[in-house]
């Protein structure tokens, strides 16, 4: 019984690795940005695609533009942003992918590896919990998924902090429609709310989105964690993504 046990993991594992070689010469994974054809070893993107991708390396600098733009919510705010995102670019095309091509593994995926990549720099050392910026429920009816939880579950996975997913969004137009001009603190200011604050008191929260160009969708999250849940013990942001010119 005690061998039938200790194999079983072994031909599970052998089994998954069958299942998706078929599947490779039925339907061939390929990489969303060179289109070549994923190895058995590559998930999602094709490793030498991963790692061109421009690191912004914000967590490096504390004093860097998204964290000066969070100081009159979170004074001693840390700001993450793994990739500078540009359209067109590998980044747009990682980021369109997981956000509208029903795709949330890719999301998780990414979130994994941007904090694989931070956690060897101690970025998480002093957070306890995670919070995904929230989308409006018709909104994510229509996509099928919140691609914000979705990395924040990688992050997770890394980490192994739990994901606290209690915030909700009134219906308000994306700032992805928006022209650089509208995008601001004032457009997003007053639709999140915190649906459970217990969750958070006491907590340091990293609070998780996709892309960041202005910085108005983390102030307007940031302020309304203040204000829902002031025993909160601090506010972090980490994007994936942050525009090289806000």
């Amino acid at each position: 019984m005690c061998n039938f046990a200790n194999e079983m993991p072994k031909t599970l594992s052998a089994l998954h690795h069958l299942v998706l070689g078929i599947l490779d010469i039925v339907m061939p994974r390929t990489c969303p940005v060179c289109g070549t054809t994923l190895t058995m070893t590559e998930r999602h993107i094709c490793l030498t695609c991963l790692a061109a991708l421009p690191r912004a390396s914000f967590h490096l600098n504390p004093y860097n533009r998204i964290s000066t733009q969070l100081l009159p919510f979170c004074a001693d705010t840390r700001a993450a942003c793994w990739l500078f995102y540009s359209s067109p670019s590998a980044v747009s095309d990682i980021v369109h992918t997981l956000k509208y091509k029903d795709n949330p593994d890719l999301a998780r995926y990414m979130g994994a590896r941007c904090a694989e990549e931070l956690a060897d720099d101690g970025f998480f050392r002093a957070t306890d919990i995670i919070v995904p910026v929230p989308m409006h429920w018709f909104k994510k009816l229509r996509r099928h998924y919140n691609q914000a939880y979705e990395i924040a579950m990688g992050i997770s996975h890394v980490t192994g902090l739990p994901v606290a997913d209690v915030m909700k969004a009134r219906r308000h137009a994306s700032q992805a429609r928006l022209t650089r001009s509208q995008r601001g603190y004032n457009a997003v200011a007053g639709i999140y709310s915190v649906s459970d604050r217990a969750a958070l008191r006491g907590k340091r929260v990293l609070v998780v989105d996709d892309i960041t160009t202005t910085g108005a969708t983390l102030r307007a999250v940031a302020a309304s964690l203040r204000r829902d849940c002031p025993e909160i013990a601090g506010i972090d942001v980490l994007t994936l993504g942050v525009t090289e010119n806000i």
